[in-house]
């Protein structure tokens, strides 16, 4: 006897997954088996506040505007010395020949020597300013002295022991027996200071002279501050009040009238160290990077704001960390692991001290991430007529002055732009499935890698105004995916998964 025979096949469950919108942005402080598939678990080069992928940051060439002149015409500032330049500072004065304030860039450079240049004139080189020997990198301070606008530079070392004033017309002028200055800032017309030479004690000049620091009544002064905040390394004039940043704390000078009146408030004790080169004065708040995180401080408090990332600098020393405030956004160049195989850009130099720059908006809490660039300075030009972010850095492109862009280019090499997905089981622990497919917008090309537990394949993706179907046919019981532009422009949204369940 025949029996026919029975075939059941098995059910077969199409799914589709919507990867992300990437607003989400990056959190790598939920574990990546845990976390949804609308975060990313890494990404870099890429801004992702609008919801779709787009190029972010860039550094390139700095240019400046000519004024006055009937055509738009700009200018690259050159400089002779290539040993690298280590800080810069804007001097702003007042010339009375042409009635108009003039800007100028001052450089330090890796040779220990400073050059100046006027930023919005024909001329297009720096000069070196003579009469100047500074053994590191000094402190710069704008001021008017004796009715006329100067710049102060002094030393931080115990070698030369003095400042420079300068106002562009003559020579500068040396102020011998200054204390060793590792900050300074100008509050109610005296010179506050840091010294190298006792970072318990905070400094001040005579009133109206910076010039004059013989310790008396009726002259310059000085601080002792001897708690548990540690030493005095950085001090902000805010508010009203002077802050010094400390290495555990903040500390409030109120410094009215005589000095005999000043007094002292400790404010906020840190649960880590504080990086005191990124504590910058950004409007109404000072935000800083400590040990555990990004802090904001209002001059009486301080609060921790999460970001996601902090998972990606625990454990990593950021002592050379820098910071500036630009047009509403905080810029953050710092030391991050981001915990993949790549070298990007100055990571293949085993000398780079910062890897990371962090453009943070502060009135919305939103932040891109730049990977590749080792920054050592940032500083904001910005007037009525004009507004940059200047750059400079340690190691790759030492010798380059550079601004801040959103390009998507480092002087005109498109940086590598990646964005990762956690891992995911698509909801179903148990079954393998099949990714079928992947349906995406993507203006720009880019690739979109897929990765499983036993393989990885890339495949590319078309520019196009209109979602693209990319064929993938990949089983797996775990899946995770990147998105990859190595072109300076991107854009890719609303990316959409193809998958079949068993």
């Amino acid at each position: 006897m025949f029996y026919a025979r029975s075939n059941t096949a098995k059910e077969t469950k199409a799914l589709k997954v919507s990867l992300t919108h990437f607003k989400n942005g990056i959190n790598t402080q939920t574990d990546e088996n845990l976390l949804p598939l609308n975060y990313a678990s890494n990404t870099y080069n890429f801004s992702f506040l609008s919801g779709a992928l787009r190029e972010g940051l860039g550094f390139n060439t700095a240019k400046f505007m000519i004024f006055p002149t009937s055509t738009e015409s700009t200018k690259e500032l050159t400089l002779a010395d290539d040993s690298g330049i280590e800080n810069i500072w804007l001097y702003r004065c007042y010339s009375k020949a042409v009635f108009r304030n003039e800007y100028i860039l001052i450089v330090y450079t890796r040779s220990k020597k400073l050059y100046w240049a006027y930023l919005f004139s024909p001329l297009p080189a720096f000069q070196e300013i003579m009469g100047v020997v500074f053994s590191e990198c000094p402190q710069a301070v704008n001021y008017r002295l004796n009715d006329e606008d100067v710049i102060m530079f002094s030393a931080s070392d115990n070698v030369s022991n003095m400042m420079y004033i300068w106002d562009m017309a003559n020579i500068p002028s040396p102020v011998y027996n200054t204390p060793m200055i590792t900050s300074m800032c100008i509050h109610n017309e005296r010179l506050f200071i840091t010294s190298n030479g006792d970072k318990k004690t905070l400094y001040f000049s005579d009133d109206l002279d910076p010039t004059n620091w013989r310790i008396g009544a009726t002259q310059a002064g000085y601080i002792t501050m001897t708690d548990e905040r540690g030493g005095l390394n950085k001090i902000l004039s805010f508010n009203g009040y002077v802050y010094a940043l400390r290495d555990y704390g903040i500390s409030r000078v109120t410094a009215w009238g005589a000095q005999s009146d000043f007094s002292v408030n400790h404010l906020f004790t840190a649960s880590g160290r504080i990086y005191h080169n990124t504590a910058v004065l950004c409007g109404d708040r000072i935000l800083m990077l400590c040990s555990d995180g990004l802090y904001v401080f209002d001059g009486l408090n301080a609060s921790k704001h999460v970001l996601g990332i902090e998972a990606m600098m625990e454990g990593i020393d950021n002592a050379l960390a820098t910071a500036e405030y630009h047009n509403g956004k905080y810029y953050l160049a710092c030391r991050m692991n981001f915990g993949d195989d790549r070298v990007i850009g100055c990571e293949d130099n085993a000398q780079y001290k910062n890897n990371a720059v962090i453009e943070y908006d502060v009135k919305t809490g939103e932040f891109d991430i730049a990977r590749g660039v080792d920054v050592c300075v940032f500083r904001s030009v910005q007037d009525r007529q004009f507004s940059k972010l200047l750059v400079c850095f340690n190691t790759t492109h030492k010798e380059r002055l550079a601004e801040v862009d959103k390009s998507g280019k480092v002087f005109n090499i498109p940086t590598l732009k990646v964005w990762s997905s956690p891992t995911t089981d698509m909801g179903y622990p148990d079954k393998v499935k099949v990714l079928k497919e992947l349906i995406v917008t993507a203006k720009h090309e880019c690739q979109f890698i897929v990765k499983t537990d036993k393989t990885q394949r890339t495949f590319s993706v078309k520019a196009s105004s209109k979602p693209t179907r990319v064929r993938i046919n990949m089983p797996a019981r775990v899946f995770s995916f990147e998105f990859v532009g190595q072109l300076a422009q991107a854009h890719i949204t609303n990316p959409q998964l193809l998958v079949t369940v068993a």
